[in-house]
């Protein structure tokens, strides 16, 4: 994708572009001792996975299916291979996410199979893109240099996974978005530690200076996926090292020229991705229990797939847990422009 392109999406969002709260609801968490925990995936991914399974391999028989949705039982180890499978035979980064019990993987599915109406917390919002000012004075100052860079030092980690290296690209990470807030005394980095993973999640805030609480989002994953079975390094340059490169380089220019929102912008590494999703779901349930109003999120992941090997996109609209009226701004011309 172009990276001046991915720039002016990423600077419209920070520059705070309204929305609507986006969270979704918390619930009890569980610690990695758990044996096998309950994951949800869409059937027709599960189905052509377990096609191309050999006899005796993972086991991705249902234990419950609601519409679209299947619910399998997994141990970690075998979330590692799932991630390894969607990856190489789906080619999606991710695609599943992992439950605490059957009630919150039933609630996911149905919400996935579009049963729930729009969630009490969501709230309609007049959307407009007006800061065009601001996203003309941040593009020249974007560095690629700075992108490639970044790329570099998290690919040379090996891997990032959640429980081997994830940690120490973390603290890196932490290191070097501390030295971009230095003289901001309303830029705050740090680390965000998780329940379910000893990973954690990398922060940086610029704080609104009229309302603090509401806050738009942008985000990648830190992590890896690892191969469990061979323990070949993964050093996910691309998945999602390129992500991290652009959502530091933003908050670097942003910044540099000394920007300063009425409400707060906030970038995040997010820890665990590859296996369910782990880092971003306990800060969205953090956040709601918060009560924060999320104004918008934006995700970054994989995008140094330029459109001219085929396999590049501009980006995809989420319609779960998300504002329908926020996805149709985005998604039709015609709605920005009236």
């Amino acid at each position: 994708m172009n990276m001046r392109r991915l720039a002016l999406l990423s600077i419209v969002a920070a520059a705070g572009c309204a929305a609507a709260d986006s969270t979704q609801s918390s619930s009890s968490v569980d610690n990695l001792a758990v044996e096998t925990r309950l994951v949800t995936l869409d059937a027709a991914d599960a189905a052509a996975l377990r096609a191309d399974l050999t006899p005796g391999a993972l086991n991705l028989e249902p234990v419950a299916e609601l519409g679209r949705v299947e619910v399998v039982e997994l141990t970690d180890d075998e979330i590692a291979q799932l991630s390894d499978l969607m990856h190489e035979q789906i080619n999606r980064c991710g695609g599943f996410l992992v439950h605490d019990d059957m009630a919150d993987a039933l609630d996911a599915a149905r919400v996935f199979n579009g049963e729930f109406e729009r969630s009490t917390h969501l709230h309609a919002a007049d959307y407009t893109i007006d800061r065009g000012e601001i996203v003309n004075a941040v593009l020249p100052e974007l560095d690629e240099g700075n992108v490639v860079g970044t790329i570099s030092s998290l690919e040379a980690f090996g891997n990032r996974y959640h429980t081997l290296r994830g940690p120490e690209a973390a603290d890196w990470l932490l290191d070097e978005w501390t030295g971009l807030a230095a003289g901001r005394d309303d830029v705050v980095v740090r680390l965000v530690a998780n329940q379910r993973t000893p990973m954690p999640n990398v922060e940086l805030t610029i704080t609104g200076a009229v309302d603090p609480n509401s806050r738009v989002v942008i985000g990648g994953h830190l992590d890896t996926k690892n191969t469990v079975t061979t323990h070949e390094d993964s050093p996910g340059a691309d998945d999602d090292a390129s992500g991290i490169a652009v959502v530091g380089e933003i908050a670097r220019a942003l910044i540099e020229l000394d920007y300063r929102p009425d409400t707060s912008v906030t970038f995040y590494a997010y820890a665990a991705e590859e296996v369910g999703l782990y880092g971003s779901r306990e800060l969205a349930e953090a956040a709601a229990a918060r009560g924060d109003e999320i104004l918008g999120v934006m995700q970054l992941d994989m995008v140094n797939f330029p459109e001219s090997t085929g396999r590049g996109i501009d980006g995809s609209i989420l319609s779960d847990f998300a504002d329908p009226d926020l996805a149709d701004f985005v998604r039709d011309p015609s709605i920005r422009e009236s």
